[in-house]
């Protein structure tokens, strides 16, 4: 799952890097912030998610 979670990472910020894919009604600010976003807590809640399935 976190392949997957960095894959889906990495298109956002190829769409980030290449404008043109996203619609005109996209809020690039939001969809940059929204990256960033997963990109830090992302790591965070699957390194948690391991630590509770040994409880």
């Amino acid at each position: 799952m976190a392949l997957m979670a960095v894959s889906f990472t990495l298109m956002r910020w190829y769409v980030l890097r290449n404008p043109g894919l996203l619609e005109e009604t996209t809020d690039v600010r939001l969809f940059r912030k929204g990256t960033i976003l997963s990109l830090i807590f992302g790591p965070m809640l699957y390194l948690a998610g391991i630590a509770f399935s040994w409880i």
